[in-house]
């Protein structure tokens, strides 16, 4: 009875579901697996999974997964495979595994549940959306450079004619242009980000050189804005990208705190690598959202009072770790938040580590599961056991 119930069970389900023995040999499939793959039992019951088709399953990444789901009990979710399958042509599907204990006439067997995901056409979807987004952001940075050249114009002009009044209006308006530009700029790197195509350029610069300018940049007093420890540490990083960064993380404190609460920068330095901080007093983030702080259009706060894309903690996500680095966020409600990311320090193979760093992650990015990053952005680096 049991059997029958699980049998029955595996069958209902709509997706593609492969069943495997301990040696990785295929014991059956649902209707939905032959169907999808158009084979037939004969041609797949009691073979190797690495030996079904042209071979694409035969994968080492694949095969580390199962072989140590085997003797840790670990499920593993969204792994992908995009390949050129024999009768279906291309497709990217998405696997998840979990370990089974079968019991039956006494014995008990262990078994892996393999079930599949097509998402070629979600995929397909995602970049044709990304492309026209791309596409739409830059067509619009044109017209908007014009117009933001013809207000300041007209600003000189009427502050000449000493028409006041004109002039604070125009400054108004070139302030929500320059929202407009920075959201522009926003959906860019977010497209250029999804196809691998953010230009990082690193090079020697001193970090808190970079902090500093910011600071004054933004015009806070030291009461507000408060630049607290430097180390006059060399960073081998895209400083412009880095700014990003710093720029998106103070702007954030900013908001999100009293306007009479101090916002702390903090610059520390071990061998290997550089760490800034930005600490505010703010509400605070609860432990449970968190997780989702560095994820592409997350907003926690969906009150109008705070305006935002939900994209920049994504965006700074993802240029900290194409350089190498770290970032995390520590908080606790009603006690403030404080933002982490490192650096890699300059030496002689920091470029090499900076390249190796962009072309894992490119590598990688496409087999995360979607939606991006989570509360931990990492690309491991030995220099961060010191932090």
């Amino acid at each position: 009875m049991a059997q029958d119930y699980a049998e029955s069970i595996v069958e209902t389900i709509g997706e593609p579901l492969a069943v495997l023995g301990a040696d990785l040999r295929l014991q059956r499939a649902n209707t939905a697996f032959y169907h999808f793959f158009r084979v037939t039992p004969p041609e797949t019951e009691r073979r190797l999974l690495s030996e079904l088709g042209n071979g694409q399953w035969d994968l080492p990444p694949l095969r580390k997964l199962l072989e140590e789901m085997q003797s840790t009990n670990r499920s593993f979710h969204s792994f992908e495979v995009e390949h050129h399958f024999p009768a279906i042509g291309h497709k990217i599907m998405v696997l998840n595994g979990r370990r089974i204990v079968h019991e039956r006439e006494g014995t008990r067997k262990h078994l892996i549940l393999l079930a599949m995901e097509d998402i070629t056409v979600r995929r397909e979807l995602e970049r044709q959306k990304e492309t026209f987004l791309g596409m739409v952001s830059h067509e619009l940075k044109t017209p908007l450079t014009a117009v933001k050249g013809f207000v300041q114009l007209l600003q000189r002009r009427v502050c000449k004619a000493g028409d006041e009044r004109t002039a604070t209006e125009l400054g108004k308006l070139d302030m929500h242009l320059d929202r407009l530009e920075h959201l522009i700029d926003s959906l860019l790197d977010a497209s250029a980000l999804e196809s691998g195509m953010l230009s990082i350029h690193p090079a020697p610069f001193v970090v808190d050189d970079l902090v500093r300018a910011i600071i004054e940049d933004l015009g806070y007093p030291a009461s507000r804005l408060h630049l607290e420890e430097t180390v006059r540490a060399q960073a081998y990083a895209d400083q412009e990208r880095t700014g990003q960064v710093v720029r998106n993380l103070l702007a954030n404190a900013l908001k999100y705190s009293a306007p009479t609460e101090p916002v702390w920068v903090r610059i520390s330095a071990s061998e290997d690598a550089i760490m800034l901080s930005v600490q505010d007093h703010g509400r605070g983030i609860p432990q449970g959202q968190q997780a989702r702080i560095f994820e592409r259009f997350a907003r926690l706060d969906q009150s109008k009072q705070v305006s935002g894309t939900g994209l920049g903690l994504y965006i700074a996500a993802q240029i900290v770790a194409q350089q190498g680095g770290r970032i995390w966020v520590e908080s606790a409600p009603g006690k403030g938040a404080t933002f982490f990311f490192t650096l890699l320090r300059a030496r002689e193979p920091a470029s090499d580590t900076v390249q190796q760093a962009r072309e894992r992650y490119i590598e990688e990015k496409d087999t995360m599961p979607r939606g991006g990053s989570s509360a931990l952005c990492v690309l491991p680096h030995a220099a961060f056991k010191t932090f």
